[in-house]
Parts: structure tokens; sequence; C-alpha cells
């Protein structure tokens, strides 16, 4: 399994912690190997090439069962690379489980060179795994004869209280919370948020907007600078565990403007607590919120358009609470970590040939964003 090792960052890494949290990975005797380190570039490649090292012989010897990679664009779709055709060339079953709303555009994008690269692990997958039936569609034609099957993102195991009513109890508030978690960059939007919220304050002067994450925070805080719209506007930083729950738990309404998506796991754990969410039309975001039924979507890169979204959202109480409790119920009936790991032990158990996925235990390759042992 490639990809980010759980309580790492990012949307990924919260997807493995699901899997860690409901057992996934002790059933199936998962051994994690780092690929990745939030370090300088030399050290990266320094763990990189340490991965492989230790993987290679792994495999070849059939130490290994099944691979299962999540791969995303840029650096990752290139580290996970060579460890795909280790495992290709050993006859091992590979899953490729593509992440990432930007993937479709690394394929377009790209010279002869990525394109081939991309198809050529696509194509030589035992399985493509997509979080979406729109991703699956577009992942299609670059996959060629290859299955593809839908692995939505898993909703965080832990329990939690009905939204409706604990969401009713605050929907007229005298000062509005937007919350937006994630990496703080262009492509996520965060600058066209700020530039919105200029619009936003202009109508609901109170109003506070918190950009928590990490990425190009001093770059957000100096566009709220020269916007005048500072005071108003929190950079707490990364924050995760109870501490993402009670900023959601808080929030008035969940904004997401990204350029690019795939099925972002922040989305969900948003719809998961009851609040209302506005998002853009982009990647798989359309699978998980019917605009007007589960959330709000807004045409991306278009900040008077969000404005207007959000504006429609804190002057309609009634609506904001139809939308919190309409998506609450979508992502716990569909989304819910058990339901999710049913299909992923369902695809290990198939391509092992078994027939439920607990029979025998096998041991499952992950390699991870940062060093951990195991």
């Amino acid at each position: 399994m490639l990809g980010p090792a759980p309580d790492a960052r990012g949307g990924i890494a919260s997807v493995v912690t699901a899997y860690r949290d409901t057992g996934l990975l002790a059933r199936w005797g998962v051994s994690v190997i780092a690929t990745h380190a939030d370090a300088s570039t030399l050290s990266k490649l320094g763990v990189a090439t340490r991965a492989l090292l230790r993987f290679a012989p792994q495999v070849l010897s059939h130490q290994i069962d099944l691979v299962h990679v999540h791969v995303a664009s840029d650096a990752s779709f290139w580290r996970k690379l060579p460890f795909c055709a280790l495992t290709r060339l050993a006859a091992v079953p590979l899953i490729v489980h593509v992440h990432g709303g930007g993937f479709a555009a690394f394929h377009a994008q790209g010279g002869p060179v990525r394109r081939a690269a991309i198809a050529w692990m696509l194509r030589h997958a035992t399985a493509v795994a997509a979080l979406s039936p729109r991703w699956a569609a577009r992942l299609a034609p670059l996959a060629g004869a290859t299955p593809i099957t839908v692995l939505p993102n898993p909703l965080p195991a832990q329990a939690t209280a009905p939204a409706a009513p604990r969401r009713a109890s605050a929907l007229q508030v005298a000062a509005p919370q937007l919350v937006f978690l994630g990496l703080l960059c262009e492509a996520k939007g965060v600058f066209d948020l700020l530039d919105a919220f200029v619009d936003v304050l202009r109508r609901h002067p109170h109003a506070r907007l918190v950009l928590a994450g990490n990425g190009d925070v001093a770059g957000a805080q100096q566009r709220a600078q020269a916007l005048g719209i500072a005071a108003n506007v929190d950079t707490p930083g990364w924050v995760h565990g109870p501490a993402k729950a009670d900023l959601l738990a808080g929030a008035t309404v969940f904004v997401l403007p990204s350029h690019a998506e795939g099925v972002p796991m922040s989305i969900l754990e948003a719809q998961n607590l009851g609040v209302a969410v506005l998002a853009t039309d982009v990647g798989g975001v359309p699978d998980i919120v019917d605009h007007g039924v589960h959330g709000w979507l807004v045409p991306p890169q278009q900040p008077l358009a969000l404005a207007e979204g959000i504006n429609r959202l804190l002057d309609d109480p009634a609506l904001r609470a139809r939308l919190a409790a309409s998506g609450c119920a979508r992502a716990r009936s569909e989304s819910l970590s058990e339901v999710v790991m049913a299909r992923v032990e369902g695809l290990y158990a198939q391509l092992l040939g078994q027939v439920a996925a607990a029979a025998l235990p096998v041991t499952v390759a992950q390699t991870s964003h940062r060093p951990t042992s195991g």
C-alpha cells in the first residue's frame, strides 16, 4: 500500500488512518515502508532510495502477496513508478488507487514520456481503484482493459452524535464562521476565498474566516492584509484529531473552493459533523455533493460566485440546516468506514483468490510519506 502513514498530513493519510482504525491493516498483516519524508530534497531522495532497496528483495522473493498503491500526481507518481515496476516483475497482484483531482490534468498536460508512464502503470495493474464513478469514467481510457473498482474515501471510524439537533440550536449566529481545511495554496482556491471574503464582509461584517492548514500561510496572511480583512481571518496552521473536529463543529459553513479535487476527505468530515458545505463543482465533488441537496456548488476560480454562494447560505439558516442534515445522512450511509472497508477487503480477497477476506492473513506492503517502524 504505497502511500502516507496513518496520522500523516493530507487527505490520503486520512484514508490510511481509517484503514488502521477499522483494523484492516492489522487483519491483513500490513507492513509499512516509508518512501517519503517532510525534509530537504536530498533527504527525500535518501528516504525513497532506502525504501526501494528494502522493498525490492521482499517483493521479488514473494514475501509480499499484494501491493496496494495510493498514487497522485507529480512526485507521488514518479516515486511510486519503480515500486510498481518491481511488483509487476515479481508477478505480484497490484492495486493502483488513484487520488488527487489533478491526475487527469497531470496526464493530459504531460509529454509522451509521462503519458506513456501513466498508461503503463494503470494498464499493468491488476486493478485500478477510483474514488468515485466520475473518476472511474475519467480513468477508463487510460487504464485500457484493467478493471476499475470504485473505492470511496472512508469517514473516520470514531462515532459521532447525531448532528441535526445540535446544529439547529445554533442556526442564528451573530458572528458566522467560515472554515477551510487543507493545503493553503492557489490550487485549493485559498486566494479566491480571500478575495470573495471581502464581499462577504460587506454583508456580514462580523464574519470570520478560518484557513486551517499548512502551505503558503505567509502568502495567505499577506493577501488578507492587502485586502484589509486580516482582522477577520485566522490561520491556526495544521489542525487534526479533536482540534479539527472542534473547529468543524463550530463552523457555520465549511468552504472548499478548489480548482481541482478527487473526493475530498474534508468535505466528508464536515458532512459527518452536520456542517453545511459549500464547494466548487470540480472532480469527484459532485459525487458527494448534489447541488442544493447535500451542499452548495459554485464554479471554480470565480470569487464573485463564491461570495454569492457564501452569502446565500449565511442569509438562509433553514437552507443551511437542510443541506447539513441531508449531507450528513448521505455521508453516513455511503462513506462510513465499515462500508468502505468491506469493499477494500472484498477486492483484496478477489485478487488473492480467497472466498472471504478473513480466510487467511496475507502481507500487504505499504510505503509511507514519513519514516515509521514496522
